[in-house]
């Protein structure tokens, strides 16, 4: 039986970060002006996309929504293996 294992929560954080920073570079939009344009200093936002720094709901949808994106963007195949059920996966 081949058993994945489960992300937990600093593994999350440092996913959510990652796609942020695919997402921001494929926007073409700077760290430096994201992080002003949400009024959030640019080392959280650093923090955010490399360190895995836990962000609030509200700020990820601030954030997803200046870029042009949306929650369902921010999931990649690995987000709906690790995060949806099987059945939401396929949709």
């Amino acid at each position: 039986m081949n058993e994945e294992k489960e992300m937990n929560e600093q593994e999350f954080y440092q996913w959510i970060g990652k796609r942020i920073r695919e997402l921001r570079e494929k926007a073409g939009i700077k760290k430096k002006d994201l992080a002003e344009k949400l009024g959030i200093n640019a080392t959280f936002l650093s923090n955010i996309e490399n360190k895995g720094q836990k962000i609030s709901v509200f700020q990820l949808n601030r954030l997803l929504k200046f870029m042009g994106f949306t929650q369902a963007d921010l999931m990649d195949e690995e987000g709906k293996k690790n995060f949806l059920s099987p059945s939401m996966a396929t949709c």
